[in-house]
Parts: C-alpha cells; structure tokens; sequence
C-alpha cells in the first residue's frame, strides 16, 4: 500500500484521470455496438449496451470531479485559463465543425443513399448563425473551459480580499453541494446536453458544476485524502449495491439512483487509487502529454470505422476514409509503443531497486 502523502504530489490523482479519460473513449466506442447508440449501429456485440451504460452512470460526474481537482492544484502556480484556453479554444473552433458536420451526414447516409457530405458544413455554419449550437462530444471541453474561466476569476477575488475559508465552512459547502447535486438531477435529469432546451442546458451546468467544486473542496481539505482512502473498499462496495439497484429498476436512467452511483463510485474510487495507487508512473505522465491529440484521433478513427463497415460511401470519399483510418491506426501503434517502451523501462527500474534492497 502507498503512503499518502499529503504534502506533495497526488500522483494517485494523475492515474485516476488517465483511468477515466481511458474509460470515455471505450464508453464512445462501445456505443457504435450497441443497439441504443449513436444512430448507427455496426453491429451487435454482447455486452455493449450493458457495458456502455456502467461507465455511462459515472463516468462524466468522475471527470469533472478529477478536473475540479487538478485545476485546484495547478492554479497556485499558473493561469489556468491561460494554459486551458491555448488547449482547447482551437479544438472548439475548428473541431466542432469538421466533427459535428461529418457525424451528421453519417446520421442521414445511414438512412438516406442521397445525401451529400459537404451541404452538412454549409448547414451547420448556418445553424450556428441562428443560434443554434450543436457541438456533440466536445461539449464536455465547452464546460470545462466555462468552468476554468470562473474558478480563476473567483480565485483571483479571494485571492485579493485575502479570504480564508476555515475547514468547518468547507464542509458544509460539500454537502450542500451535494444536495443541490441530488435536487438537481431528480427534478431536470441534465445528463443528455447536446440536444437539449435552454433550461436543461442550465440544469446540466449546474450538475457537473457541484461535482467540479467538490474536487476543488476536497484538495482544501487534505486529511479528507486520509479518511476516503480508510473507507475506499466500504464505499466500493456501497457503489456496487448501489449500480445493481439503478440498472434493476428500470433499463433507463433513474435521476436519483444514478446520482448515488456518481458519488459513491467517485469516492470509491478516489479513496482506491489514493491508497494504492499513488505513485508516479511514467505511462501516465506520457499519456498526459497527448490526451487531446488522442481524443481527436479516435474521434476521426470512430467516424471512419463507420464511413467503411458501415458501407455509407464509396469512391473518393472511400479512399479517404481508408487512408484516415490507416493514418490513425499507425498513429495510435507509434503512441501504443513509446508507452510500452516506458512502462518496460520503469518496470525494470523498479525491479533493480527491488533486487537492491534484497
């Protein structure tokens, strides 16, 4: 078991983010085969739904909480809108077009033999002069980038006034965030924003919103590390009874049962990886280094997956979409072997050390 230590670097947190950015692309990728997916189904594999819908009942309140808490981190040393803003604004820009035009046309083609890919770029630059914003995935970037925006410019104003919160007040912050969590959900259920009203679209941002500032609250209060990790296996526990009750009542998403799965499995496990898990691995610290360029490359990848198996175009476009997918596959080998590479080379470095101390 690793030591906690409080006072340095929380590594533990770094693996956990590497674990849940891992578990977003697999839930994305699952759905292509999975009979409730994105509208088009490849075929049937089974176990996707079932398994698309697990890491569906934490996996986005998982990654806010995990964002919540690293900015809370990296923002005593930097501007963390600075450094968000360089990362993300590009992808936002010129991503959601390219990613949002071509899922639609793929959406269509499906159904209709006759649609055309490029009236789809012309289309939706025309619905975003409307007002009408379709950003599909990259919505979670959206948020985070909203959220960053406010937590520096809130970290700035007490930083100035010279504010200090004692541990008590934290507390009663976290569960009343919490609360308002459970409030939240139950009444509105925010978990689909891509295709929703006004309204629900504010429902969603204040729903991660509590879990992005309960990380926030729990790095304020470190001896919390301690406790969650004490209580890690109860609490993964509780996070299983509580799954086995959520997907046994209904096959759709019960707001309040899914709820309990989000937290339960957050602290599950955050109190896991900080008991076991916090060491520093170089596969993470590279891994970190390429998260957006992976992202985009399997969102390309997904898209022309179904561009050929799903046999929606040929000629030209055919051509390209082999040539794509070739390109992403090598790329995504080249990463695959540097990490190897790196994992075989502190996996022996360990063993020396181990062998040392023998």
């Amino acid at each position: 078991m690793s030591a906690i230590n409080v006072g340095g670097r929380l590594h533990y947190l770094d693996n956990m983010r590497a674990m849940a950015f891992s578990m977003m692309l697999l839930f994305h990728t699952l759905k292509l085969f999975a009979p409730e997916g994105w509208g088009i189904h490849l075929t049937h594999l089974p176990g996707a739904q079932l398994g698309a819908e697990i890491i569906s009942s934490w996996r986005l309140p998982l990654l806010f909480f995990i964002s919540g808490a690293a900015f809370s981190i990296s923002i005593k040393r930097q501007n963390i809108f600075t450094r968000t803003a360089k990362k993300l604004l590009p992808m936002l820009i010129i991503g959601t077009p390219i990613l949002v035009a071509t899922a639609n046309y793929l959406h269509e083609r499906y159904t209709n033999p006759d649609a055309v890919l490029w009236s789809y770029f012309t289309t939706y630059f025309g619905n975003v002069l409307k007002g009408q914003l379709s950003w599909y995935h990259l919505w979670y970037l959206g948020y985070i980038l909203f959220f960053v925006t406010v937590h520096q410019l809130v970290y700035e104003f007490i930083k100035k006034i010279r504010l200090v919160l004692k541990p008590k007040y934290l507390a009663y912050v976290f569960v009343l965030l919490v609360s308002i969590s459970f409030v939240n959900e139950s009444l509105l259920r925010p978990y689909f924003p891509v295709k929703r009203n006004f309204s629900s679209d504010i429902a969603s941002l204040v729903s991660f919103a509590c879990y992005y500032m309960v990380g926030i609250i729990v790095m304020h209060r470190r001896d919390f590390l301690t406790r969650n990790a004490a209580l890690a296996w109860p609490l993964s526990v509780l996070a299983l009874i509580a799954m086995a009750i959520h997907f046994e009542l209904s096959p759709l998403p019960l707001p309040i049962t899914k709820t309990i799965v989000a937290w339960t499995v957050i602290f599950g496990l955050n109190g896991l990886f900080c008991r076991y898990v916090n060491i520093k691995l170089a596969l993470t610290t590279a891994l970190h280094n390429k998260l957006m360029e992976i992202y985009v490359i399997h969102q390309l990848t997904l898209l022309t997956a179904v561009f050929i198996t799903a046999q929606l175009t040929d000629g030209f476009l055919k051509i390209c979409a082999i040539f794509i997918l070739g390109y992403a596959l090598a790329y995504l080998a080249a990463l695959a072997k540097s990490y190897v590479k790196v994992l075989l080379q502190q996996g022996l470095h360990l063993l020396r050390r181990g062998l040392g101390a023998i």
